[in-house]
């Protein structure tokens, strides 16, 4: 079968690749960090303090902006230190390091 025989109107594009340094994400490390990737630090800007919440079952983590929160991430490195999350991600059962996306 050549090209000239295709119905092309039969296929439809599938969404471009993601580029790893395009999409924000935030990685729990086993050592306890919460760390952002780059796309995460230009969608958050300067704001370095977050109300933190998990999903019941830990597949979900939200970040909301505020002043007094649970989660701060270093001004330069845009690590948080939280063992207490990360402790709650394996009791949920995960393996570590869990990406959040």
């Amino acid at each position: 079968m050549n090209e000239n025989q295709l119905d092309l109107s039969l296929f439809h594009d599938f969404p471009p690749q993601l580029n790893e340094h395009t999409v924000p994400k935030l990685r729990m490390t086993d050592h306890g960090e919460l760390v952002m990737n780059p796309a995460m630090k230009k969608c958050v800007g300067t704001r370095r303090d977050f109300l933190g919440k998990l999903s019941q079952d830990g597949t979900m983590l939200l970040l909301l902006e505020a002043e007094n929160g649970n989660v701060h991430f270093t001004e330069k490195t845009c690590i948080a230190n939280h063992r207490s999350l990360q402790a709650e991600l394996v009791r949920l059962g995960f393996s570590l390091p869990v990406n959040y996306r």
